[in-house]
């Protein structure tokens, strides 16, 4: 059985670096679960997350939590964590390690989005995945002044949020472009430390 599944990941992985290398870039991504998501919330999210990457001209190709052990370098994953670490503050939603080489890259405080946000619960957790992979992808702590990648969002962002969706500045997508998949996969998001 485990062989079967390392196959899948790996032609999984496969197409998207097929797929890269004749569309464009693709960001592969991978979603585990360390507490219980609602299901129709979270396809809400990753649906935004596309959204917003396809908006930049990037494709997200979303690697099954199932598959994320052994996805491999070439995934950014994003753990959905079931506590938040005393250091942060109570406004925090998530956190990045843009440095990272290789396991979990970004952890999202679900159970805060869901207990904070509950009406715009779906917008505001796709939204907060895509500014932390934001984060990955550009490799380096910034914030932009307005917009997807803006350090602290407000009334009117979040209005928008629900009409439309925040998006990411130029100079956000400009910075990341290099570093999503591309026939030679992460490697130079993960080589960069």
């Amino acid at each position: 059985m485990k062989s079967s599944m390392i196959s899948v990941a790996a032609a999984a992985v496969a197409g998207v670096v097929a797929y890269a290398a004749e569309n464009g870039p693709v960001l592969a991504v991978c979603v585990e679960h360390r507490e219980t998501v609602n299901n129709l919330v979270m396809a809400q999210a990753q649906a935004i997350v596309s959204q917003v990457f396809a908006q930049a001209g990037m494709r997200i190709d979303w690697i099954p939590s199932r598959l994320c052990r052994i996805a491999g370098a070439n995934a950014i994953r994003v753990e959905m964590d079931l506590t938040v670490p005393a250091h942060f503050g109570s406004e925090t939603l998530a956190y990045a390690l843009p440095y990272a080489g290789s396991g979990t890259t970004i952890h999202i405080f679900n159970r805060r989005i869901m207990e904070s946000h509950r009406e715009l619960g779906a917008e505001i957790l796709g939204h907060v995945i895509a500014h932390e992979i934001g984060h990955v992808l550009e490799g380096i702590a910034r914030h932009s002044p307005d917009g997807l990648m803006k350090a602290h969002w407000g009334l009117q962002d979040y209005m928008k949020m629900k009409k439309q969706r925040l998006s990411f500045s130029a100079e956000d997508v400009q910075l990341m472009r290099p570093h999503v998949l591309s026939a030679d996969g992460l490697a130079a998001r993960s080589g960069r430390e």
